[in-house]
């Protein structure tokens, strides 16, 4: 079943590559420089001034690291996601999904049928 380790191997290869990003976009956030600060054991005023010290003392680096991600890397990506879906070959229309559904059609077809029988 040649389809189905296709298959596999695609969603493989996508799944490594969101853990890829993943981790390289979290690791980016501590080389930018990311203060990290735990709030929970302060109560009232105490507390919202700690979250607003955690929000408003970040680094300019953090901010221009943010920036960068959001403003030019993320567009950049999705526009390589649109290339490479227009440049994918089997696409409606095309011989290769021609030959793709003839062979699933065959292959549906010799499960199905029944099979000969002795009288």
């Amino acid at each position: 079943d040649r389809e189905g380790m296709i298959l596999g191997v695609f969603t493989m290869v996508t799944n490594l590559g969101r853990a890829v990003t993943s981790a390289a976009l979290v690791l980016g956030l501590g080389w930018a420089g990311l203060r990290t600060t735990i709030c929970l054991e302060d109560e009232g005023v105490e507390r919202d001034a700690c979250e607003a010290d955690k929000i408003h003392n970040q680094p300019e680096s953090l901010t221009m690291y943010l920036q960068v991600m959001i403003g030019v890397m993320a567009p950049l990506i999705e526009l390589v996601v649109c290339l490479l879906t227009w440049e994918f070959p089997i696409r409606p229309g095309s011989q290769m999904l021609d030959d793709i559904c003839k062979k699933q059609t065959e292959s549906y077809r010799s499960r199905t049928s029944p099979k000969a029988t002795c009288h």
